[in-house]
C-alpha cells in the first residue's frame, strides 16, 4: 500500500535492466497468463484507512470514528471518537501496537488576520478509538506549523515510526508516544517505511537509495545499488528473499517504471521479474508468507491484479470482480495489502475489496 504515480515509457532493450543472466523473468507471450477465479468481497473501508494490526483485530480510521473488525473485516464494530479539545479530525494512516493501542495523527485550522493556517499532532487511544489523549510533541503542532505527518506507522514489537515533512525527519517512540527519538534526520531523500519479519527497520530513498536500521534506527547503512533508480515499495518474504518496485534510467530513457526486482541476499544481486506483457507498469506490491507474489499494473489505461506461485515466472490474473477502468480509481491505481492472516486487500476508487479465500499464506 503505497504513493506515487508512475508513467511507464517502453525501451527497446529491457534486457539491460538485469543484473544476471540466468534467464529467471525472462519475458513471457500475451497468451501464458492464465485467468485464476478469485472471489473478491466488496465493502471493507476507504483507500488508505485500513489499518493491520498484530492483534487479530482488523482497523479503519475515519475522521472522527475508529471502526474494528475481528472477524477479519466480514463484519465491523463502529465506534464515535472522542477528540481532544481543540482538534478537528483525525488523519491516516495509523499506528496500532500489539497490545491494542491507536496513535493517530491530528488536524485542525487556525483562522486568523486572513490566514488559514493548517497544523498536525497526534493522539493515542486505548480503549478501540472511543477516546483519545493528546501526545503532540514539541517538534510538532501549532508552535511548528511548517511540520506536517505524513504516516504514523508502527511494527511487530510495539515501535511507533512518524515521518514527518517540513524538517524532513523520522522519529521514534518505543513508549506509546511519550517520548520521541530523531533516528533519521536527512528525509528529503526517504519516501516509505517498511519492515521486514525480523524487525529490521527500510526507509526507501529516491536515486537508488534502500536504507537499512537493525537497531530501531540508532544506526543506519545503505544497501547496495540495484538495476533501479528511484524506489518505491518494498516486501520481505524473509530477511534476505526482498522484492522491490522500483524504476530504471538506461541510456537517458526511463526503463521498467513501475517494474518489480528481487533480490536473494539481502541486496548483493537483483534480478528483474517481467510480467506478461511488456505494455504493464507495476503500481503496487505484496509478498505472502507462501512466497506468492501479488502485483497491481497498468496496462493501456486499464488496470488488472496478478500472481504468481513460482517467483515470478509466470503470472495468473485475478481481477475479475474489480473495476478495472483506471478512472474508477482515486490516483490511477489500485493498491494492494495482506493481512497476516493470508486475506488480500486492494483499494479501488471509493472503497476496498478483500478476496474471499486466504491467497498469501499466514504469517
Amino acid at each position: 500500500m503505497r504513493s506515487g504515480l508512475f508513467i511507464l515509457i517502453l525501451c527497446i532493450a529491457l534486457s539491460s535492466c538485469d543484473t544476471n543472466d540466468s534467464g529467471k523473468g525472462a519475458p513471457i507471450a500475451d497468451n501464458s497468463a492464465e485467468t485464476l477465479d478469485v472471489e473478491w468481497i466488496p465493502g471493507f473501508g476507504f483507500p488508505h484507512d485500513l489499518i493491520a494490526a498484530q492483534t487479530g483485530t482488523r482497523y479503519r480510521l475515519e475522521s472522527d470514528r475508529v471502526l474494528h473488525s475481528t472477524d477479519g473485516g466480514v463484519s465491523w464494530t463502529t465506534t464515535v471518537s472522542v477528540l481532544p479539545d481543540g482538534w478537528l479530525e483525525m488523519i491516516y494512516p495509523a499506528a496500532v501496537t500489539p497490545d491494542g493501542q491507536i496513535i493517530v495523527g491530528l488536524l485542525d485550522l487556525t483562522i486568523g488576520d486572513g490566514v488559514r493556517a493548517r497544523y498536525h499532532g497526534l493522539a493515542r487511544s486505548s480503549d478501540r478509538g472511543a477516546t483519545f489523549v493528546e501526545i503532540t510533541p514539541d517538534w510538532l503542532g501549532p508552535q511548528n506549523v511548517d511540520v506536517f505527518l505524513s504516516r504514523v506507522i508502527g511494527d511487530a514489537f510495539g515501535n511507533v515510526f512518524v515521518e514527518a515533512y517540513g524538517d524532513y525527519a523520522l522519529y521514534r517512540s518505543s513508549d506509546v508516544g511519550d517520548t520521541w527519538s530523531k533516528v533519521f534526520d536527512d528525509f528529503e531523500c526517504c519516501a516509505v517505511i517498511s519492515f521486514s519479519t525480523d524487525g529490521t527497520v527500510y526507509l526507501l530513498g529516491q536515486r537508488k537509495k534502500v536504507y537499512v536500521s537493525q537497531d530501531l534506527g540508532l544506526n543506519w547503512s545503505s544497501m547496495p545499488d540495484g538495476p533501479f533508480e528511484d524506489v518505491l515499495d518494498i516486501d520481505f518474504l524473509n530477511e534476505q528473499n526482498i522484492y522491490l518496485l522500483g524504476g530504471n534510467f538506461v541510456g537517458g530513457l526511463i526503463q521498467g517504471i513501475g517494474s518489480v526486482f528481487h533480490t536473494p541476499d539481502r541486496g548483493n544481486s537483483w534480478s528483474r521479474l517481467f510480467l506478461p506483457r511488456l505494455t504493464m507498469s507495476v503500481r503496487s506490491l505484496a509478498v505472502g508468507a507462501n512466497g506468492h507474489i501479488f502485483v497491481s499494473v497498468d496496462d493501456l489505461d486499464f488496470h488488472y491484479v496478478y500472481r504468481s506461485i513460482d517467483g515470478g515466472e509466470t503470472w495468473e490474473e485475478i481481477s475479475d470482480g474489480l473495476p478495472k477502468n483506471l478512472f474508477d480509481t482515486v490516483d490511477g491505481r489500485v493498491r494492494l495489502m495482506l493481512d497476516d492472516w493470508g486475506y488480500l486487500y486492494a483499494s479501488v476508487g471509493p472503497s476496498v475489496f478483500r478476496t474471499s479465500e486466504r491467497l498469501g499464506g499466514i504469517r
